[in-house]
């Protein structure tokens, strides 16, 4: 077990990240502004895998998305929905071989991570662009697994 988490310390320390896109993206909102809802929870769920792995050490990630606002009293009626998915390009050193396994390992905490940021601009901005006060999302910490942000009705920034 030491053996494959020091191997994996070594494929995250070595892995380069050489683009990432936006493939995919769905937002839908059943309100015209945040005094139609009132207090809110706001989650988050995500999933990844890899889509390719070259030779020449290049491989891609997908990793999709998809949050959920919802009223307090009825959470399982949310009033916006937002999905996504990114493509990452990672690059394996000349010198480093990877399997399979260890990829897909790297690629569940990592392409998470590495799409976090992406994630946070398009949940920021597609919510001022529904005339929803902006959600900023926090920080996804290693280990802590996803934030489920608050948004209170009158607030503009969300909570652990």
């Amino acid at each position: 077990m030491k053996k494959q988490t020091d191997r994996l310390k070594s494929l995250i320390s070595s892995v380069q990240i050489q683009g990432i896109r936006l493939t995919e993206i769905s937002a839908n909102t059943r309100i015209r502004s945040s005094e139609d809802v009132g207090a809110v929870n706001f989650r988050a769920k995500t999933s990844t895998s890899v889509s390719e792995q070259h030779k020449d050490g290049t491989f891609f990630v997908v990793t999709f998305i998809d949050a959920q606002l919802a009223p307090k009293e009825e959470e399982k009626n949310p009033v916006v929905t937002i999905k996504a998915g990114f493509e990452i390009r990672y690059k394996l050193p000349g010198d480093f071989a990877a399997s399979r396994s260890e990829i897909t390992s790297f690629a569940k905490t990592n392409g998470v991570y590495n799409a976090w940021p992406y994630w946070r601009e398009l949940i920021q901005n597609t919510f001022a662009r529904m005339n929803l006060p902006p959600v900023v999302l926090p920080l996804l910490r290693m280990g802590s697994g996803i934030p489920q942000a608050k948004q209170e009705k009158a607030q503009a920034r969300a909570r652990d």
